[in-house]
């Protein structure tokens, strides 16, 4: 890797450690003051553990004192106007559609915004304007890393199992003397887009994506075009010129190694929901216990119609059991725009996906070679000729099985214990 690599490498360092610790204007996670009390409830317990892991690099010696400006900050000047305008943006229209006067709504969004520092804006989406409502029984956001790195410490997870992990070469090669069928490794690559054009005349359509990490962050696919590489970002941006391909390329390279791998297509089953050619994503959450490794929940990623840039993702659930595909999230009749998208969509409704009971087995077999980490979302893509696995995740998005009724924070109580230590 040449020095201008590096640098940039580096600059990426800065800029996460700005992002994550030192622009921030509230607190990142929920907190309280009474995080300053010896007891503490058992839920109100959690989340301090969860607050505590919130930090990025900083050393705690300088993130405590950020941490407290930022509490401040909040309090004196941020959070009133949030509030102000968060009320009159969301409050009419939830006034008329559940008869909750305005005056409610604020007292309730005040007392989280101002007790527990949670964004009032982000509170409407919670649904803290009601009542009844209780942010301490919900994880938040900011707090799924570090739920999943406190259930992971309870179980000592590692360095070793996260690296086998996030390092999809390393895991690729681990998969395949299991005989899990991965998308295979075609180049792995320190930044040279000479590499990229050459797989791509040897083997057609490719994905290009960080040898470490999750999340798929700045991946993209190519392919040749009428008169040069063309593709497509995984946020759905259009390359529509070798020179878009190219900055494509260049800044998921400076970000790290660069794993190329061959464009996977969706089963005929599957592409008929969506318009678009990309390849759907199905995450499978298996989860440890005392008698081996199960398959928790099963979620497809289906686009939505309409501009690819600005896209959005329908989840079907699909059952543990029996692979059986579910509109358990109400998203296809939400509006009449979506109407006429129905039938197209609600086809896969109660089927069973294609090779699920492979997909299970594998999953779970693949589990077992992390045996410490409490959970992984495996995501797949299922093709004509099968399943192939793309990369697993320790810390996948809690809030789809949240919403379906999971408990997560009786979890977190129950595994972690009510110790009031960090």
């Amino acid at each position: 890797m040449n020095d201008s690599h590096l640098w940039a490498r580096a600059g990426n360092v800065v800029k996460a450690i700005w992002r994550y610790d030192l622009c921030r204007l509230q607190p990142i996670a929920i907190m309280n003051i009474s995080y300053l009390k010896p007891r503490l409830t058992s839920s109100q317990n959690l989340h301090r553990k969860l607050w505590w892991r919130t930090r990025y690099k900083l050393p705690v010696v300088f993130w405590l004192p950020l941490e407290l400006c930022r509490w401040i900050y909040w309090q004196i000047w941020a959070a009133p106007r949030q509030i102000q305008s968060a009320v009159l943006g969301y409050g009419p229209e939830i006034e008329a559609r559940h008869g909750i006067a305005l005056a409610e709504q604020r007292r309730n969004i005040h007392f989280w915004a101002k007790s527990w520092s949670i964004s009032p804006a982000y509170a409407y989406t919670l649904g803290l304007y009601k009542p009844q409502a209780d942010a301490l029984h919900i994880i938040l956001s900011a707090e799924v890393q570090p739920f999943h790195r406190l259930m992971n410490q309870q179980r000592r997870v590692t360095k070793a199992d996260y690296r086998l992990l996030f390092d999809k070469s390393l895991l690729t090669e681990r998969m395949a003397t299991l005989a899990v069928p991965m998308a295979p490794v075609l180049a792995e690559c320190h930044g040279e887009i000479g590499n990229l054009r050459a797989v791509i005349a040897s083997s057609g359509p490719v994905f290009c994506k960080l040898k470490s990490g999750s999340r798929g962050e700045s991946a993209f696919m190519a392919e040749s075009g009428l008169s040069g590489l063309i593709g497509q970002t995984l946020t759905g941006k259009a390359l529509v010129s070798e020179a878009e391909v190219a900055a494509a390329w260049k800044t998921l390279a400076i970000k790290g190694v660069v794993l190329i791998q061959p464009y996977l297509r969706n089963h005929a089953m599957l592409q008929s929901l969506s318009p678009d050619t990309e390849a759907m994503t199905l995450r499978v959450i298996t989860r440890a216990h005392d008698s081996g490794f199960s398959v928790w929940s099963g979620f497809l990623y289906v686009q939505a119609p309409g501009t690819s840039y600005e896209r959005e993702y329908w989840l079907l659930k699909i059952d543990a059991g029996t692979g059986q595909a579910c509109d358990a999230f109400g998203h296809w009749l939400d509006d009449e725009q979506d109407a006429g998208d129905a039938p197209q969509l609600q086809m896969l409704d109660g089927q069973a996906l294609p090779f699920w009971q492979d997909i299970v087995r594998h999953s779970e077999h693949a589990h077992a070679q992390l045996p410490r980490l409490w959970t992984i979302a495996w995501d797949w893509i299922v093709t004509p000729d099968g399943p192939f696995l793309l990369e697993g995740n320790a810390g996948w998005d809690v809030s789809p099985l949240q919403a379906l009724g999971v408990d997560f924070v009786k979890i977190g109580i129950e595994l972690t214990g009510n110790s009031n230590g960090k």
